[in-house]
C-alpha cells in the first residue's frame, strides 16, 4: 500500500463524518488537501498519527479541522452559519433562551484570540450586512445573538481550565493567558481596556458604587468583566444545567433560588462580539439585538436594574483600577 492510500485510510472515518455532517465537496478536498500539505515532510507513519487526530476534530467547532471545513466551504455565508445551527443543535426552549443539544460541541481547546472566532464574526458580518433586527429570519437571528453567550462560555472555561492554578484569582489565571506562549496563550500581546459602564448595572434605589471592569482581546471579539476582587463577572457562574444537560431558563427558578446574585451576573457580564470595533457594525449586530432578542431571563433580570448615566458614572475611578500590566 502506498504513502496515499495509508494517509487516505487514516482519513477516511473524519471524511465520512464530515460528509454526514453536510460539508460541500470544496469544503472536505479542501481539508483533506491541506492535511496532506502539512504532512508532507513527515515520516509515514507519523504523518498517519498526524492525519487522523486531525479528522478526529472535526465535529469540534473551533477546532483546526472545523475551522478549515468552515474555511474551505463554497456555502454563502447564511448557509454557512444554517450549517453551524444545525450541528450545535441549536434550538429555542419555551423561554427564548437557545439550547445547544449537540451533536457537534465547541472545542475545549479554542481560545479566546484564536483565529476562528475571527472567521465566524466576518460570516456573520456578510450574513447580516444590515445588522440582525432586519433580518427576514428573525428565528434563526435570535439564534446566531444567543450564540455569542456560548462562546463566552467557551472563553471562560478556556482560562479557568488552561490557567488557572490554585489559589489564583481569575485575573491572575488571565494574565498568566496574556503572557503565555501562541498558540495556546496570546504571547504577551496584551488585552485591550475598555470602559465598563454598561457592565456596572445596579438595582434601583440602591447606591452605585460597584465598579467592574472590562477587558477584549485585540480584535474585539472576546471580552472578559472582572470585578474588584479579580473574578469575572459571568453568568455562567449562576446559570444551572437540567438532569438532560439543558440549561434552566425558567425566571422564576432563579429569582427563588439566587436572589439578586443571579441578575449582577446576568445583567453585567461579558458578551462576545461579532463587530471588529466600536462601530456601527458593532451597534447593528452587538448592541442593538438584545433589546428584542434576549431570552427571557435577562428580560426579567432587567426590571429594576439601572446602568449609570454618563454624568454618575465614576471614570476617575475605573482609569484608576485599569492599571494593570496585561493590558493597554
Amino acid at each position: 500500500m502506498g504513502r496515499w492510500q495509508e494517509l487516505q485510510q487514516a482519513m477516511s472515518a473524519g471524511v465520512e463524518a464530515a460528509i454526514d455532517a453536510g460539508w460541500d465537496c470544496q469544503a472536505v478536498y479542501g481539508l483533506v488537501e491541506s492535511a496532506i500539505k502539512d504532512t508532507r515532510f513527515l515520516p509515514l507513519e507519523q504523518a498517519k498519527t498526524a492525519v487522523a487526530e486531525l479528522f478526529s476534530e472535526v465535529e469540534e467547532v473551533g477546532s483546526s479541522a472545523y475551522e478549515r471545513l468552515f474555511r474551505f466551504s463554497a456555502y454563502r455565508p447564511q448557509e454557512k452559519l444554517s450549517l453551524l445551527l444545525w450541528q450545535l443543535g441549536a434550538v429555542l426552549d419555551q423561554h427564548g433562551m437557545l439550547q445547544l443539544v449537540g451533536p457537534y460541541r465547541f472545542s475545549k481547546t479554542v481560545a479566546p484570540h484564536a483565529t476562528f472566532w475571527d472567521l465566524l464574526a466576518k460570516t456573520v458580518q456578510k450574513a447580516y450586512p444590515l445588522g440582525l433586527l432586519g433580518s427576514f429570519n428573525q428565528e434563526k437571528a435570535k439564534k446566531i445573538h444567543q450564540l455569542r453567550m456560548y462562546i463566552d462560555r467557551q472563553n471562560i472555561t478556556y482560562i479557568r481550565d488552561f490557567f488557572k492554578q490554585e489559589g489564583d484569582t481569575d485575573e491572575q489565571a488571565l494574565k498568566r493567558y496574556v503572557f503565555a506562549a501562541k498558540p495556546q496563550g496570546m504571547g504577551g500581546r496584551k488585552l485591550k481596556k475598555s470602559s465598563a459602564r454598561l457592565h456596572n448595572k445596579y438595582p434601583e434605589g440602591a447606591s452605585y458604587s460597584l465598579i467592574n471592569k472590562k477587558r477584549l482581546t485585540p480584535n474585539f471579539h472576546s471580552e472578559f468583566i472582572l470585578n474588584e476582587e479579580g473574578t469575572f463577572v459571568t453568568q455562567w457562574d449562576v446559570l444551572v444545567e437540567d438532569w438532560r444537560g439543558r440549561l434552566i431558563s425558567n425566571p422564576a427558578y432563579y429569582q427563588a433560588a439566587k436572589n439578586n446574585e443571579y441578575q449582577e451576573k446576568v445583567l453585567n457580564g461579558e458578551s462576545f462580539n461579532y463587530a471588529n470595533r466600536n462601530n456601527r457594525t458593532h451597534e447593528l449586530l452587538d448592541s442593538s439585538p438584545p433589546g428584542r432578542f434576549d431570552h427571557q431571563l435577562r428580560k426579567t433580570a432587567k426590571k429594576g436594574w439601572l446602568s449609570p448615566r454618563i454624568q454618575e458614572y465614576d471614570y476617575r475611578r475605573e482609569r484608576q483600577i485599569k492599571c494593570d500590566d496585561y493590558s493597554k
